[in-house]
């Protein structure tokens, strides 16, 4: 496969994304842990992909309220694609690490 290219990450972003999914990431860029707000009341599957497209993180988040969190010091600095998806909705957005 040949991954996703930074230049189609607006696109996949403004495509992909489900409009009534409301979320927001930050900080924005991060150092270590993203904090997550969000809208669904279902759990949520996180894949962040590097710029090559290889997927560098994969969790599932059991939802319990608007606000989760998770980890990723381990992730190197650069630029990263985040896909959130919670049965029918999906949302993508990049984040920076610092």
């Amino acid at each position: 496969g040949q991954g996703f290219q930074q230049a189609n990450w607006a696109r996949i972003i403004h495509e992909e994304t489900s409009s009534e999914f409301e979320v927001s990431l930050y900080p924005n860029p991060f150092e270590g842990i993203v904090s997550i707000q969000h809208n669904t009341e279902e759990d949520i599957t996180i894949n962040v992909f590097d710029p090559a497209g290889k997927l560098v993180y994969k969790n599932l988040l059991n939802v319990t309220g608007p606000n989760q969190s998770i980890n990723l010091e381990t992730l190197s600095s650069g630029v990263y694609l985040v896909n959130l998806k919670s049965n029918q909705l999906t949302y993508f957005t990049k984040l920076i690490k610092e």
